[in-house]
């Protein structure tokens, strides 16, 4: 054989093996749903006896269902970015209480697809997620929802709804053009103020007749949990009763959006994961309608739905710990995409050595600096600062226990400290929010 002919021959099989060691980029449709505020507990899916989720309950029969989903943070902003940027709140710098924005030098799960070939698109609802704060990383759409009045005891109108935020998706699926997409839908609608349609109400009014309105601002919720305005067990139902309309109008939509998906043939091949950003808070430790002022099980736990392509693992449930960090790195592995470096979070569906290590959830509540109130969590206990909980025999975190167990309490937080210092802090990315914004924000409590 000559020679040139060698050459060509060695440069031909090692093409072939390039070639062979090359993953195709993936083209699976990624649709991922926040529902800002909703608890697991409150659906049918998840065992809650009143109607609020029935189209919610039909897609559970296509997804694998996460029972003990946490989130790493009480609020909107920090808990978003965790699940975005698969990084715990210290490492992804995003904080309404300080202004700060997620940093550039942070990769979003937005910015990994759009480098494989995807579009990428969110509608939202805004305050929060405004692009101001940095998620719209990655993004060749953002849109946030503008509600019409400046302040945000206004939020009573249809854009507020997640119906509008489906369609505002409906436009964009329509006209958008060929190959792979990334959506990202957010709304507030069970956020409060409770502002449902009197229709979705009445199945859930159970008679009330008391003195509360069927609008609860968050004014009254303020006066409510300042003891100004006196509530007996009747009103404090009435009021677990708008959120509950609120989820069932919620879920009318979701179901317009699952009919949406199909009739394009994006359902069938696509990931959907549906979840939270955080809980609602119903007198379990004192307040009504609130939330972001804790780290109790009600603000950190959350739903979390994942329909593979194919519906793989179709109606199956995980008891184990799934974290808001997981998602990202779930979902580039669902695609057989590789997850970058900076992704502090595991595959759900992996096995091996690193699957304990969602046993062990870190939480934050987005706070003043230099303050700082953290949680680390596993299965079995809780230590929020100081304070020790039992989650088998106390549930409810009524009884603080780290003196009995003092030894359960030094471990955990050395671990805590061990996590804070696992990554270093971003380089600080000040959030500049305009005058109409930062009213919005004061108004719903998140800035004083």
């Amino acid at each position: 054989m000559r020679p040139s002919a060698v050459v060509a021959l060695r440069l031909a099989a090692a093409a072939l093996a390039v070639l062979s060691g090359c993953r195709r980029p993936p083209t699976t449709p990624v649709i991922l749903v926040s529902i800002d505020t909703l608890r697991p507990d409150h659906l049918g899916c998840y065992g809650y006896a009143r109607p609020t989720s029935p189209n919610l309950d039909a897609f559970r029969k296509d997804a694998v269902l996460f029972r003990n989903a946490i989130a790493h943070a009480p609020s909107t902003l920090a808990s978003h970015a965790s699940i975005l940027t698969s990084l715990l709140p210290p490492h992804h710098g995003g904080s309404i209480s300080n202004s700060l924005a997620v940093p550039h030098e942070v990769k979003t799960l937005a910015e990994v697809l759009r480098g494989h070939g995807y579009a990428t698109a969110s509608f939202n609802g805004g305050m929060q997620l405004d692009a101001v704060y940095g998620l719209d990383q990655g993004f060749e759409t953002y849109e946030s929802v503008k509600p019409r009045g400046a302040a945000a005891e206004s939020l009573v109108d249809s854009s507020d709804r997640f119906s509008y935020v489906v369609e505002q998706a409906r436009g964009y699926l329509s006209r958008r053009g060929p190959g792979p997409v990334f959506l990202f839908l957010h709304t507030y609608e069970v956020h409060h103020p409770y502002s449902p349609d009197a229709a979705d109400v009445e199945p859930f009014r159970d008679g009330y007749v008391g003195p509360l309105p069927d609008l609860v601002t968050v004014e009254l919720l303020r006066e409510i949990n300042d003891k100004k305005r006196p509530v007996d067990d009747r009103d404090r139902r009435h009021v677990v009763s708008l959120y509950d309309a609120e989820i069932r109008s919620m879920d009318r939509a979701f179901g317009v959006l699952v009919a949406l998906l199909k009739v394009l043939g994006l359902y069938e091949p696509a990931v959907v994961v549906v979840t939270s950003d955080h809980g609602e808070e119903f007198g379990e430790h004192g307040r009504m309608g609130w939330h972001s002022h804790t780290l109790f099980e009600e603000l950190l736990r959350v739903p979390l739905l994942v329909k593979l392509p194919g519906s793989a693992r179709a109606g199956s449930t995980v008891e184990g710990v799934a974290r808001g960090i997981d998602l990202a790195p779930t979902v580039l592995r669902a695609l057989g995409a590789g997850v970058p470096e900076a992704f502090a979070g595991r595959d759900l569906f992996a096995e091996g050595p690193r699957a304990a290590e969602t046993s062990e959830t870190f939480s934050a509540r987005d706070v003043k600096e230099p303050h700082e109130v953290i949680s680390i969590r596993t299965p079995e206990w809780k230590l929020v600062q100081s304070k020790l909980y039992d989650l088998v025999h106390d549930p409810a975190e009524a009884h603080d226990v780290s003196e009995r167990e003092a030894e359960v309490a030094r471990r955990l937080a050395e671990r805590k400290g061990e996590l804070k210092r696992s990554r270093r802090r971003p380089v600080r990315r000040p959030a500049e929010a305009d005058d109409d914004l930062q009213e919005r924000l004061r108004a719903l409590g998140y800035l004083e």
